[in-house]
């Protein structure tokens, strides 16, 4: 199915490659597998690995430096890889639908031809108010989403632990995500931030609309997930 990069030859590679440790019982070799949430480890057993061979030992980040100043910016935020499964489109097809009176961000780097193709869903009329800001790396980053009213994490297949949520409540913004993989156990719903449900562009836009019509409840979300 060209699962790497596209490429067949890649893919066939990557494939024996597989089969051949699989012959060789190289993960029966393995005393310890590290998953970053529940829901990899659930699978990881459904698909035959030792139970008790497997350990969840969560993804963190560093909570040393000062808390953000709390100053917040006009727009709505997206960070992270340009890919399909990321759910991008549907997330310019929700902001557009609703038409808000906040612009929305995007940040980070596209895959092959992606992120042209994300522009070339822009409509005219959004033209000003979407804007692709490109990688960015910090101290640019964690401004931008400590600015941020909330960020997005519309993904529409299995993510394991994004760190992005993590990065968000960092900087104490919530973050409206899609309810799939692990991105449940890091998100308390209604309390550190929202969840819809995942590839439902019509849940994202309800979402997208319930946030910004209760504005003054994002700052006690922030400082929330901050604290969790």
């Amino acid at each position: 199915h060209r699962c790497v990069k596209g490429s067949l030859p890649a893919s066939l590679v990557r494939g024996a490659a597989m089969y051949f440790q699989r012959m060789m019982g190289v993960y029966d070799q393995v005393d310890a597998f590290v998953a970053p949430c529940s829901f990899m480890r659930d699978k990881l057993v459904a698909g035959g690995f030792a139970a008790d061979k497997i350990h969840v030992i969560r993804q963190g980040v560093e909570t040393d430096g000062p808390p953000p100043s709390g100053e917040k910016g006009d727009y709505i935020l997206y960070f992270g890889r340009f890919s399909p499964e990321k759910g991008l489109d549907m997330l310019l097809e929700a902001y557009q639908n609703l038409a808000p009176d906040v612009d929305l961000v995007l940040a980070g780097r596209g895959l092959g031809d992606y992120e042209a193709f994300l522009k070339g869903l822009v409509r005219p009329a959004f033209a000003g108010r979407i804007r692709f800001a490109g990688f960015l790396a910090e101290p640019a980053l964690s401004g931008l989403v400590a600015r941020a009213l909330f960020t997005v994490a519309p993904s529409r297949w299995y993510d394991n632990a994004p760190l992005a949520v993590l990065e968000s409540a960092l900087q104490a913004t919530p973050v409206l995500a899609a309810n799939i993989g692990g991105i449940p156990e890091l998100i308390e719903d209604g309390i550190t931030g929202r969840l819809f449900a995942p590839d439902s562009v019509a849940d994202l836009t309800a979402k997208l609309a319930e946030l910004l019509a209760r504005r003054e409840a994002l700052p006690v979300m922030g400082r929330a997930a901050r604290e969790r």
